[in-house]
């Protein structure tokens, strides 16, 4: 029988996305969530940790894509990974994305970045379950070489893998073995990753055997993301009795 994590991320990005966040908890449709430390409601999310925090697991959403960092690195700044807005110093998007390889200089700086994220969590005395990132940054080729040692430093124990729910043998061995690195430091991964509707449609991805953890984005807008405000609606309309499967949170990895 499969063991299934179901995976709220964003927790934290706004009002709105916190309230859908609980609602599934309350409902019993997410068995964990991740939760972005730079983003406007954070408060909220901390409070949703304290309610919660017996009912599922709450893990760590990386961010270097998306809303105001809480470092203001001259360096990020100067190579174009933060820009100056009319509202202030705005992540990039997906500016980081786009390299192969940083200077050590740009490592440390997104360290720091990536410390007081983890660091803004722990001291509001969240226990963190595992790690994952905003847009998948973690499983960037550049980032795939800081990441690991990082979150062996700051004593993570379990990240999500790189999206692998795919049909092709190949495809899956060759994104298994682009998370080597965090293997060798040890960080458990469920056995195999993708989104919601992916596996709706082809449940046979997945051996009955594994622990699949599934990404669904409660209060995702229409109009922004559509394909995860739909992914959304079809959790909502899931009957959780038809998966053959066992529901389980990131601390049963």
């Amino acid at each position: 029988m499969k063991k299934i994590i179901i995976n709220a991320d964003d927790l934290g990005m706004s009002g709105t996305v916190n309230r859908e966040i609980e609602s599934c908890i309350q409902k019993g449709l997410i068995t964990s969530t991740t939760i972005m430390a730079n983003m406007p409601d954070f408060e909220g999310a901390r409070k949703l940790y304290e309610t919660y925090k017996d009912a599922i697991s709450f893990g760590w959403h990386m961010n270097l894509t998306e809303g105001e960092p809480l470092t203001k690195s001259q360096a990020l700044l100067d190579f174009g990974y933060f820009v100056e807005t009319k509202d202030g110093v705005r992540m990039n998007g997906m500016a980081f994305w786009k390299q192969k390889f940083f200077p050590k200089t740009i490592r440390e700086e997104i360290k720091k970045e990536l410390r007081a994220q983890i660091g803004k969590i722990r001291d509001n005395g969240i226990r963190l379950s595992h790690a994952d990132s905003h847009q998948h940054i973690h499983t960037s080729p550049a980032l795939l070489l800081v990441l690991p040692s990082l979150l062996s430093e700051l004593k993570i124990e379990r990240c999500r893998r790189m999206r692998n729910m795919v049909a092709s043998p190949l495809g899956r061995c060759l994104r298994d073995f682009a998370m080597t690195g965090y293997k060798w430091q040890r960080i458990r991964m469920a056995d195999a990753f993708g989104p919601l509707r992916d596996f709706l449609s082809n449940p046979a991805l997945c051996k009955d055997d594994e622990v699949v953890e599934l990404m669904v984005h409660p209060g995702a807008s229409e109009t922004d993301n559509p394909k995860a405000a739909n992914e959304y609606t079809m959790l909502k309309d899931l009957d959780l009795n038809t998966i053959n499967a066992k529901l389980v949170t990131y601390w049963e990895i």
